[in-house]
């Protein structure tokens, strides 16, 4: 929950929060494998019903 409210908890992402460190080697990372996680539980829920 805390990554979700630190990453997408404010609109205003300026440009240069692309190319920060923190945003490829954390951020990213972590989004990944959030949005992974969301895939592979609407997959389950889809071959259980």
């Amino acid at each position: 929950m805390f990554l979700i409210q630190r990453v997408l908890g404010h609109v205003d992402m300026k440009g240069s929060d692309l190319f920060s460190w923190r945003f490829w080697h954390e951020d990213l990372p972590d989004l990944w494998r959030l949005w992974r996680l969301i895939d592979l539980l609407l997959a389950e829920r889809e071959a259980g019903a």
